[in-house]
């Protein structure tokens, strides 16, 4: 689900970047939001499943921290590229970074499920 939410969300920020018309264009934000609620929703119970009940607090904050600053960091970089270059650039960009996280979802998630299994703990 957290992969198709990814890549959906790129293609509609493709679609929101070149949108003339202001339906297509409310249409395509409303998609990315609800992509978004979807995504994080399963990227919070992913991160929560792949480590050891002993460090899902840490993993907890320091995903909490990482999406702050990454939030934060956009902002700062969107302002000076809307400013050179228009808002178009931005979704492109935005559509580019969605896909290729998307990408490196499916890459780690083929390589898990293509890992051998761990042997479980020793009987004795």
């Amino acid at each position: 689900m957290i992969l198709f939410a990814t890549a959906a969300s790129g293609g509609v920020l493709v679609l929101l970047a070149a949108a003339q018309i202001t339906w297509v264009a409310s249409s395509a934000y409303i998609t990315v939001i609800l992509l978004s609620a979807v995504a994080t929703a399963a990227r919070t119970i992913m991160s929560q499943e792949l480590v050891a009940g002993h460090w899902r607090i840490i993993i907890a904050g320091v995903s909490t921290v990482g999406l702050g600053l990454g939030w934060a960091s956009s902002a700062a970089i969107g302002g000076v590229l809307v400013n050179a270059f228009g808002f178009a650039t931005y979704f492109y960009i935005a559509a580019g970074l969605a896909i290729l996280a998307a990408g490196l979802l499916g890459v780690f998630l083929f390589m898990k499920r293509s890992a051998p299994a761990s042997p479980g703990p020793s009987a004795s």
